[in-house]
């Protein structure tokens, strides 16, 4: 037969205590503090420029998220809202440590190449005067080690450069003719004036990631003048490829203030109208290149 024992007065007075022990825990100063730690969470692995800064932020995000369903809110859907960001920023952690491991599978490439991030017609240029060693290594196995040598005008030296030759001629380009992975002395145009025998003296105006634009805007201002002085130019070169058809545009990561042209309002040319994008731009392109997903895509694109 069951036992239909009634419970004690004692018993029947417990359970209705943990009421206000919930009550407490949802209090304001205690949401408030959840508030304030899910924040440095998410925002200080950003600002104090931690390595992994996302996946950090994402883990922060769901255990905010988390305190917050399970420990202050008191409606059902706003629960629900909390369990949902918690399960996306989660999704996003694991994301960042993937992309993480795809990127690091990838060849490794130092360098201590110093930059003006903040040219005001080239949108990025060389700092003058430096010599910078640049590495660069796929599955432990040495890819290049070189020494860049920047002149004093910020452009890489030709060492095999005639100063008595009585011809000129002007290398324009990208990363292919600045030399990337190449010493001073082998780089195509060092290589060109090499084979002229001393007829040529060269003058290498590329850099990594350049386009026409940077050419143009090199004409334009006077740059090309400053650094051949009186001496006429015999002959120009420019190395293109096809990708250089999205730089002229601004359709790249690493020119957000470069040179911007547009056509003229007869169509028969270009005129120059500011940089690409501005400061509020380039502000969140930093953010976003934190991110090891998002440098994951755009290196794929």
């Amino acid at each position: 037969m069951e036992n239909k024992t009634r419970p004690s007065r004692g018993e029947i007075g417990a359970a209705p205590s943990i009421r206000p022990l919930l009550s407490r825990i949802r209090s304001p100063t205690l949401t408030l503090a959840a508030a304030i730690a899910a924040s440095a969470a998410i925002l200080l692995p950003l600002l104090l420029d931690w390595p992994k800064p996302y996946a950090i932020a994402f883990v922060g995000a769901a255990l905010g998220s988390v305190t917050i369903a399970w420990g202050i809110a008191r409606r059902a859907a706003l629960q629900n809202v909390c369990v949902l960001l918690a399960s996306v920023s989660l999704c996003l952690a694991i994301g960042e440590l993937g992309a993480w491991l795809l990127n690091s599978s990838r060849p490794q490439m130092t360098d201590s190449l110093e930059f003006i991030y903040d040219d005001p017609d080239l949108g990025y240029s060389l700092q003058p005067s430096q010599r910078a060693q640049a590495r660069e290594v796929y599955r432990q196995r040495l890819l290049f080690d070189v020494v860049y040598t920047i002149d004093t005008n910020g452009f890489r030296v030709i060492p095999t450069a005639a100063t008595s030759a009585h011809c000129r001629v002007v290398f324009f380009g990208d990363s292919l003719t600045f030399g990337w992975g190449l010493a001073d002395a082998e780089t195509m145009p060092s290589q060109f004036v090499a084979a002229s025998r001393g007829s040529y003296r060269g003058y290498n105006f590329a850099q990594n990631g350049y386009g026409p634009h940077q050419m143009l805007r090199m004409l334009e201002t006077g740059v090309v003048d400053r650094v051949m002085g009186d001496d006429p130019v015999n002959l120009v070169i420019y190395q293109g490829i096809v990708e250089h058809v999205a730089r002229v545009v601004g359709r790249n990561t690493w020119d957000p203030r470069g040179p911007r042209y547009v056509m003229t309002a007869d169509k028969q040319g270009v005129a120059y109208v500011g940089p690409f994008h501005g400061d509020a731009y380039v502000a969140l392109l930093e953010w976003l290149e934190k991110s090891e997903i998002y440098s994951y895509v755009t290196n794929r694109s």
